[in-house]
């Protein structure tokens, strides 16, 4: 068992000073190597040779600071294929990477690298209706550069109706726990004084994210142009003072007497409809009759406990907020059924709708489409919202396009289905967001996870298609993913550009074999340039992580990353040296050498048959700061509290708290970047946290 730099990083970041003076050097171009006169053979364990880097960043308060960071030299280059046995006369390997914007005392920085951009999703859907003086919002963070229990500074919400702004700096993270996955997950909320926007006025939602380290990155500037699958600003409907007027309507499944729709509830529910086609109409003509709009948009439909056939209304017109369906008191979520009737409806649905408390069930027959919007690529307005919803599968058979074109699909504390219920293929536009949800799913649909527990997971990123939109700067956090498929990555992404990709706090457990990785990142023959590919706190059990691979091909791909505080079993990454080696593969070497990455553990090394390096253990050209490995033959010991994965029982859903006798390194404040992990234990900045996703309880 090898177990290496366990103490290093009481110099590895922050402050400046320790270990040993380095001679002249200048930073390149590409700002994770440098120029250095007669480097010697570095020891960055026993006595580090380190400088300390200025960086331009941000405090609490959202206001620009200078940051000192320290950075180790590591390892003195070897030249390329086919001269891999000779060493560079003058290029050294550092630890981390040094922007184009740092400073360094007496020192040349030639980088043009830039810092790295926040990864983010929203915790909160788009289009809410928001019928008080209080906006609240959430808004989950990865960035490369975390420190102190907080993946950034600072996060600013900025709220407008076009001529008027309001706006709110939040520091401190706020975290909940989601009764469907029983996930906790930490994110950025605010409580938003809209009291001076326009009444009635849809309105923007912005947030500017203030990292560490790094340039300010504000949604509606540097993230995707609304809407969008991927991150963007948001939309909500100021109606503070209530007049832009709430329509109710009942659903007995009956209809008999005179239905109504009121804006009083309890006369709405002595007058019921039959269908909720009906109500929808209704409450449309009554919009137009008392608010001066012809659409369902804030309309609120509530059905009463019983089997209700699900209805075509995509006639209904829906235009600022979503069409709310849901039951009438949240405690008959079971027994408030909305069935497919064993019939398929295409174009069933309007554009904007939100369902909550209660029961979808799947009726009978095979290829029956249940939620349809008839979405294209071109309509990412199109949003259907689940909350709070159970799927019943009734015992029939699974089709992954029962939800079909939806356009964007946000799925919150939802549970039941089937596995491939949110994937996504050739023929739907079907772009997926979960938070707080659990299923036995594929999903491979989702573009941003949070707070979930998926146990069939085969998930992945996209290339533009005709039907579904790029994944760009895919987010997931605090989230349990498992399979029992031997032969199925559990996520698998691929480039991802300077929007990156961000996975935190989460566990990946592969349950039956060593076939193919728990965890693929642009590897196995992916041409496609990935950068700040970020990773934070993860624990991979049961199957190796392939990552960054540039194992094919005859050019250079750049690809990088970072990497803090994981647990892997074992971690492969393929350069210019594999297969039929190229000495042009060289556009990972930030990654085969570490740069960005610390304080991590890979229980049983490599095992991609690379040279040089020890057999059975390579995990790179350097092993990084704070860094722990294993063997096959010695695995590093983790005392898992209840290993279920390939390696422990099978069984799934393990405990992945390390117990006594676990050898995992600790987590000094600077390299802590969340408050709490997914069970809600609080992440200690006194140097106790320890590396992985769960903390010892």
């Amino acid at each position: 068992m090898l177990l290496l730099g366990l103490s290093l990083g009481l110099t590895a970041r922050g402050g400046g000073g320790g270990g040993v003076a380095p001679a002249a050097f200048s930073i390149n171009a590409d700002g994770w190597s440098a120029t250095y006169a007669s480097p010697p053979a570095f020891d960055p364990v026993g006595s580090p040779e380190t400088f300390t880097v200025a960086r331009a960043g941000f405090n609490a308060a959202g206001s620009p600071v200078s940051v000192n960071d320290t950075v180790t030299f590591m390892k003195r280059l070897r030249e390329p294929y086919p001269n891999q046995a000779t060493l560079t006369a003058d290029q050294v390997a550092l630890s981390d990477y040094v922007y184009a914007s740092d400073t360094i005392s007496g020192v040349a920085n030639n980088s043009t690298r830039p810092a790295p951009k926040p990864i983010a999703m929203w915790v909160t859907r788009d289009l809410q209706h928001v019928k008080s003086n209080s906006l609240a919002a959430r808004l989950a963070v990865v960035h490369a550069h975390g420190r102190n229990g907080r993946p950034v500074a600072a996060v600013k919400f900025i709220a407008t109706d076009g001529i008027n702004s309001v706006e709110q700096t939040v520091s401190a993270m706020s975290s909940r726990q989601w009764a469907a996955s029983g996930l906790y997950g930490a994110y950025f909320e605010c409580a938003l004084d809209i009291s001076t926007l326009t009444q009635g006025a849809l309105c923007t939602l912005d947030a500017m994210i203030y990292p560490w380290v790094g340039a300010a990155f504000q949604l509606s500037v540097d993230a995707d142009a609304y809407p969008s699958a991927n991150l963007t600003t948001q939309r909500f409907l100021c109606d503070r003072t209530g007049a832009y007027g709430t329509a109710y309507a009942y659903v007995d499944g009956v209809g008999a007497g005179t239905p109504q729709v009121s804006t009083t509830a309890a006369t709405a529910e002595a007058n019921p409809y039959a269908t909720v086609a009906a109500a929808a109409a209704a409450i449309q003509t009554f919009n137009n009759a008392n608010f001066g709009r012809n659409s369902a948009s804030g309309g609120i439909i509530r059905l009463k406990p019983g089997t209700h056939n699900r209805t075509t209304f995509s006639s209904v017109v829906v235009t600022e907020v979503p069409l709310v369906i849901e039951a009438d008191t949240i405690a008959n979520k079971a027994s408030v059924i909305y069935s497919d009737n064993a019939t398929s409806v295409t174009n069933g649905l309007p554009d904007k709708t939100v369902w909550r408390n209660m029961t979808f069930r799947r009726a009978g027959g095979a290829n029956i489409i249940f939620f349809d919007a008839n979405a294209t690529l071109a309509n990412l307005d199109y949003l259907c919202a689940l909350e709070n919803v159970h799927i019943d599968q009734n015992g029939q058979s699974a089709y992954d396009a029962w939800f079909y074109r939806l356009g964007r699909l946000w799925l919150e504390d939802v549970t039941g289905g089937w596995a491939n219920i949110f994937n996504h293929f050739s023929t739907t536009t079907k772009h997926i967001h979960f938070v707080g949800s659990s299923g036995a799913w594929n999903a491979t649909g989702a573009y941003a996870v949070f707070a979930a527990r998926i146990t069939n997971a085969k998930m992945q990123s996209w290339a533009a298609q005709t039907n579904g939109q790029a994944t760009v700067g895919f987010h997931m956090g605090f989230s349990f993913l498992s399979s029992a498929v031997n032969g199925n990555a559990l996520l698998s992404l691929d480039g991802s550009g300077d929007r990156g990709l961000g996975l935190a706090m989460t566990v990946f457990e592969q349950r039956s074999g060593l076939s193919a990785p728990a965890l693929r990142i642009s590897a196995d023959n992916n041409l496609t340039p990935t950068e700040n590919a970020v990773r934070v706190g993860l624990t991979v059990v049961g199957a190796r992580t392939n990552e960054l691979y540039q194992d094919t091909g005859s050019t250079t791909v750049a690809k990088s990353g970072y990497e803090v505080g994981c647990v892997y079993r074992g971690r492969n990454i393929k350069s210019d040296l594999f297969g039929t080696p190229n000495g042009a593969r060289v556009g990972n070497w930030p990654a085969v050498f570490q740069a960005g990455c610390r304080r991590n553990a890979i229980i049983r090394g490599g095992q991609d048959n690379v040279t040089p390096g020890t057999a059975g253990a390579w995990v790179g050209e350097v092993i990084a700061l704070g860094g722990q490995y294993g063997t096959d033959a010695s695995p590093l010991s983790v005392a898992w509290t209840a290993d279920a994965s390939f390696d422990g029982t099978g069984a799934g859903n393990g405990d992945y708290r390390p117990g006594a006798g676990s050898v995992l390194g600790a987590l000094p404040a600077l390299d802590v970047h969340y408050p709490i992990d997914m069970q809600g234990q609080p992440l200690a900045t006194d140097g106790t946290a320890v590396v992985g996703a769960l903390q010892v309880t």
